[in-house]
Order: structure tokens, then sequence, then C-alpha cells
């Protein structure tokens, strides 16, 4: 009985091992997505910043949620001095 135990402790490990493994290549293949890092200035707006970058190919608004969602902003509100970066590619 014992060594069942052991033996389900160490699956459970395991489990949790592989499944952060998992998680972690996930993740990282999802951040190599490349990018271009705009400093914000006085006046800015993420509208203003996405706009250059902008291929005319699909909705401008469903890019500028990729934009927030990539920076992981809750909306639209951007500071001067602050890194954006701008998915390209």
């Amino acid at each position: 009985m014992k060594s069942f135990i052991v033996f389900l402790a160490m699956l459970m490990i395991t489990s949790f091992l592989v499944t952060g493994i998992v998680y972690a290549y996930d993740h990282n293949q999802k951040s190599e997505q490349p990018y271009i890092e705009v400093m914000v200035k006085s006046g800015d707006t993420l509208w203003l910043l996405a706009k250059p970058y902008f291929n005319n190919k699909g909705d401008f608004r469903e890019f500028l949620y990729n934009i927030k969602e990539f920076n992981h902003l809750d909306n639209s509100m951007i500071y001067p001095g602050q890194i954006i970066k701008i998915p390209v590619g």
C-alpha cells in the first residue's frame, strides 16, 4: 500500500512538471512574435502609434486590440515615456 501511495505521488509530481513545461513552451512561442518598440511621446495615442504599422488587411480595431493584448493593457490609455510593442508580420 505504501508503494502505491508513493507511485501516485510521483505520478502527480510528474504530471505537474509536464504541464508546467508545456505551458512555458507555449507561452514562449507566443511571445516570440516580431514587434517594434515605440516610445510614447506627449500627445500620442495608441491609434496614432499603430497607424503606420497597419497593413490595411483586416480590421484596424482588431489590430489595436492585438496591440493592447500584446502589451497587457487594460485600455487604450498610454503615457509619455512608456514603451509600446507593436506586433509586425
